[in-house]
């Protein structure tokens, strides 16, 4: 689903909506395990659509701060983006901000039915490039990404369930 509840200012000064992308998923699967999961930020090459490789990984045990790049590909444009890690609830939620080409952040939820986990994702980010990046997210690059976050989360399912009866 996008949304377009959260405005920036435009380089004309007036405000315009950018897009916010949620989408979730029903693993069956312990929420321990999807969390150890998707707490490591190496593992997204294996389910996220568009992921290439993740490099330059600082992690610590608080897990606040911890930073990567993420070599990401879409529609044969390739980018790097910062991610950096701004909220931690373990077990719970994270939030990630996002430098690069596409700047804003991303937030993971977790909750659990004792064998089931129920996944949301939320994205909101913006396009840089003035009133042609704004375009190309318009015509293209928001229902890619909308694609790919549902995508993403269906080949996570699909992962995990797999390593789970494996």
């Amino acid at each position: 689903m996008t949304d377009y509840g959260r405005k920036q200012e435009s380089d004309t000064g007036k405000e315009e909506p950018m897009p916010v992308v949620t989408n979730s998923v029903t693993i069956e699967m312990p929420l321990t395990q999807v969390w150890d999961f998707l707490d490591d930020p190496a593992n997204s090459t294996q389910w996220f659509a568009g992921v290439t490789d993740i490099v330059g990984v600082n992690r610590t045990e608080e897990r606040i701060g911890d930073n990567w790049t993420t070599k990401y590909s879409v529609m044969g444009f390739n980018m790097d983006i910062t991610q950096t890690v701004t909220e931690y609830e373990k077990d719970a939620k994270f939030t990630i901000s996002l430098g690069g080409m596409m700047p804003g952040s991303y937030t993971t939820t977790l909750s659990g039915d004792g064998d089931s986990t129920k996944v949301t994702q939320t994205f909101d980010y913006e396009v840089k490039g003035g009133a042609l990046g704004k375009a190309m997210d318009r015509l293209v690059l928001e229902r890619m990404n909308a694609k790919n976050a549902k995508s993403s989360l269906k080949k996570l399912k699909n992962l995990l369930e797999k390593k789970s009866t494996a």
